[in-house]
């Protein structure tokens, strides 16, 4: 007897396989989203500790000027990992008579932005060039997280500018031993 599927069920089924193949690029302070189908930071501290990110917030206020740079992984540890990113600068805020004007100035990856952030970006490319000749190997994002799993030199969360750091070995063409990392986005359209 035919086994006949439903329209609905079977774009369930098909959102479900493009799921999974986005699941294997999950990291730690990342999470997969359904409507499009895509991996999203977590809104947390926690998920902001898991990205190595370094938050900077800065008063905007002309006679104060107070900057701030929270350390994560105390306010994690302290039990507060669950609260939003947002909701940080009430408690870091002055008690000015006017108000605290107190704003994230800067969201900064010491290790360079983390591959998993480009993931899914139409025609984006990893370029590695060797320092020495300029010979460049230039990937998918997803084939250089790929290639990352396959030697255990990293995973999705590897930065873009550590990435050079990474390869083991010698340039192909010259021997060199040194490696930049970068990435290299699209042209924009109607553009050369």
């Amino acid at each position: 007897m035919a086994h006949n599927v439903s329209r609905p069920r079977q774009e369930s089924l098909a959102q479900d396989q493009r799921l999974g193949r986005l699941a294997r690029f999950v990291v730690p302070g990342w999470e997969l989203a359904v409507e499009p189908e895509r991996i999203i930071p977590i809104k947390t501290l926690l998920g902001s500790y898991q990205r190595g990110e370094v938050l900077t917030y800065r008063c905007l206020r002309p006679d104060c000027g107070r900057r701030v740079a929270p350390d994560l992984e105390a306010v994690v540890r302290g039990g507060f990992g669950h609260v939003l990113k947002g909701s940080l600068i009430e408690a870091l805020s002055c008690r000015h008579p006017l108000g605290c004007r107190l704003k994230l100035v800067s969201e900064t990856y010491p290790r360079g932005v983390p591959l998993v952030a480009h993931l899914g970006s139409q025609g984006l490319l990893v370029a590695i060039t060797c320092e020495s000749c300029k010979a460049t190997l230039s990937l998918s994002v997803a084939a250089m997280i790929e290639r990352l799993m396959s030697t255990g030199r990293g995973d999705a969360s590897t930065g873009v500018r550590e990435l050079g750091g990474r390869v083991r070995g010698p340039c192909r063409q010259c021997g060199g031993r040194r490696f930049n990392s970068t990435v290299i986005w699209p042209p924009a359209v109607g553009k050369p």
